[in-house]
């Protein structure tokens, strides 16, 4: 008599796969949603710290880029050319640093521009005002890697670092504000203890916070540089805001109120760049610290 038999018969019944039941497949789905609740946090931390260091090793060669002008022309750039015409009116002391951060030709064009005329904006613009440079772009926020469009159909370059006026446009006590030229020898407090450049995000309508020239609320003021107690004196555009002084501080997006004040996409605080080329980050709680960093003579006024 034949005998058949296969493989699969001569298993015991209960080692065949029966699959999950669906208290288990619910129990591994549970699990899984804890484990993405645990990993994703820490690798937005992660991407965050990513970021931050970028957006710091950018203030760095802005710093190098500022002290190797000083190194050549005796002094900082002016935060903004404001009463210079025969210069390169209403340009931004970022333009200046071109050359020292490998940026030669856009330097040579923008002079070139001047050369054919002083009108920054139109009837045709000078190119420079639509070319982003990444390195006055943070990570964090990323609108100035790229061309943006503004309003009145203008596309330009923005910038997330403002240089440091002082306290106020009025006040011009620190380092980079209307035709300054500031030496090293007139920051009395030394350069590691003042405060220079500092992060702002450009404004949600990507009306303020140009990178090439501006002409901001005050020369220059909210564009391309900023004060670290800055008065609110009415203007049109920010009428909704409020009168008066704005101070160092966490915001939103938002809010359009923020232009006003640095502050920063990353948690707790904003970098800020010393006269001396080093970085450090204050806290939203040293605002009285960096009040003082900000102005060039603050210990000698004390």
């Amino acid at each position: 008599m034949k005998i058949g038999w296969s493989f699969s018969s001569r298993l015991p019944r209960n080692s065949r796969s029966e699959g999950f039941t669906l208290v288990e497949l619910l129990v591994v789905i549970a699990i899984i949603g804890i484990l993405l609740g645990l990993l994703i946090p820490a690798v937005m931390r992660a991407l965050e710290s990513a970021r931050r260091v970028a957006c710091k090793n950018n203030l760095r060669q802005i710093g190098v880029a500022l002290v190797n002008h000083h190194d050549t022309y005796g002094s900082f750039p002016a935060g903004i050319e404001w009463n210079h015409p025969q210069k390169m009116p209403l340009s931004s002391w970022a333009v200046k640093l071109y050359p020292y951060l490998e940026q030669q030709n856009l330097f040579d064009q923008a002079q070139a521009d001047y050369g054919r005329g002083f009108s920054v904006f139109g009837p045709i613009p000078h190119r420079g005002v639509s070319h982003a440079v990444p390195t006055f772009s943070c990570p964090s926020d990323g609108r100035a890697e790229a061309t943006q469009f503004a309003r009145n159909r203008l596309y330009v370059a923005l910038t997330n670092y403002l240089g440091i006026i002082g306290t106020d446009q009025q006040a011009k006590d620190g380092v980079l504000f209307a035709d300054s030229h500031i030496r090293i020898q007139h920051i009395r407090d030394g350069t590691s203890h003042t405060v220079m450049v500092g992060e702002r995000p450009p404004s949600h309508d990507m009306w303020f916070g140009w990178l090439y020239a501006g002409l901001g609320i005050d020369q220059g003021t909210a564009d391309v540089v900023l004060g670290v107690q800055e008065r609110n004196n009415g203007y049109d555009m920010l009428s909704g805001c409020s009168l008066g002084r704005a101070w160092f501080k966490h915001t939103s997006f938002s809010d359009p109120c923020h232009v006003l004040h640095y502050w920063s996409f990353h948690p707790g605080g904003s970098m800020f760049l010393n006269a001396d080329g080093s970085v450090r980050f204050f806290a939203y709680g040293s605002r009285l610290q960096l009040e003082k960093a900000a102005r060039r003579n603050d210990r000698a006024s004390l």
